[in-house]
C-alpha cells in the first residue's frame, strides 16, 4: 500500500470508466487516505471542504477547478464522445449498479428524446460536458456564471488544464494510463481493471440513425477537440515511455 506524499484527484468523467479506475485506486492506498466521498458529491470546489490535514486520495464527478485548490498530482479519463453519450444513454436507461443523477430515464425513452430533452441533468451531463469538467467544473452553476465564455476559450483551458495532469488517458488505450498508475505508485506492479457499474443493454453505434448520430457529434463538438487532444498526449506519452525503456531519454 502507498502512503501519498501529496494529495491526488482523480477527475471522474462520467461513464469513461472512472467506477472501474476509482476501484483500482483505493487498492492503492491506505483507507485513511480516502477522501470521503459523500463530501464531494455537490461538485465542491477544494475550499469547500473541510481540508484534511494529511495527504489525501479525492475522487468524484468534481471539474479541473476542485484540484486549482486541492493542488498535489491529477488524473483523468477521457472516452470518445459519440460513445460516451450512447453509453449514457442507455446507462441512465437499464444502471449497472448505481442509478443516475435526478430521476431515472422512462423505459420508452429514444435517443431521439434523449438528446433533444430540456431535463437539466441531461445537458449538464451531455452537452460537452467532458470539456467544461475538464476547463472548470461539472455544475449549471458554473456553466451560466461563464456564460460569456466562448468555445476557442473553453477548449483552450480544457487543454491546457490536460497538459497540467501527471496522467491522462482516453478509455480506448487503457492499458497506457494503467502504467502510468503503476509509475506513480512504485509498489504496484500489473494492475488490471475490473468493470463496475457497467451498462447492462447498450445502444450500439451502428444502431443509431444518422439524425441522431449528427445530433450527438454537434452536442459534443468541444468534447471531441479536446479529446483528440488528449490522444494525442496520451500517443506522447507513450513514446517518450518506450524511449526510456529503450535509453534514449535518461
Amino acid at each position: 500500500m502507498a502512503n501519498l506524499k501529496k494529495h491526488f484527484s482523480f477527475v471522474h468523467i462520467p461513464k469513461a470508466g472512472g467506477t472501474s479506475i476509482t476501484e483500482m485506486l483505493f487498492e492503492l492506498v491506505e483507507p485513511e487516505e480516502i477522501f470521503p466521498r459523500e463530501e464531494l458529491f455537490n461538485y465542491p470546489l477544494f475550499s469547500d471542504i473541510s481540508a484534511p490535514l494529511n495527504p489525501s486520495l479525492f475522487i468524484s464527478h468534481f471539474g479541473y477547478n476542485f484540484y486549482r485548490g486541492a493542488g498535489g498530482s491529477c488524473m483523468t479519463v477521457m472516452r470518445d464522445p459519440v460513445e460516451r453519450i450512447l453509453s449514457l444513454f442507455s446507462y441512465w436507461k437499464n444502471p449497472g449498479g448505481k442509478m443516475a443523477p435526478g430521476d431515472p430515464l422512462p423505459k420508452d425513452m429514444r435517443l431521439t428524446d434523449f438528446l433533444w430533452s430540456e431535463r437539466e441533468d441531461i445537458r449538464l451531463n451531455v452537452d460537452d460536458a467532458q470539456t467544461w469538467q475538464l476547463a472548470f467544473s461539472h455544475d449549471m452553476a458554473t456553466r451560466r456564471r461563464l456564460d460569456g465564455v466562448s468555445d476557442e476559450e473553453l477548449v483552450d483551458v480544457a487543454k491546457a488544464n490536460l497538459s497540467r495532469m501527471e496522467v491522462v488517458g482516453v478509455l480506448e488505450a487503457q492499458p497506457h494510463f494503467i502504467k502510468q498508475i503503476e509509475r506513480m505508485f512504485p509498489r504496484s506492479r500489473h494492475l488490471e481493471l475490473s468493470r463496475y457499474n457497467a451498462t447492462v443493454e447498450r445502444t450500439a453505434r451502428q444502431a443509431v440513425g444518422h439524425a441522431d448520430l449528427a445530433k450527438i457529434v454537434e452536442l459534443t463538438s468541444l468534447d471531441a477537440k479536446v479529446y483528440n487532444f488528449a490522444a494525442e498526449l496520451v500517443h506522447l506519452m507513450m513514446r517518450r515511455s518506450h524511449h526510456c525503456i529503450l535509453g534514449y531519454i535518461v
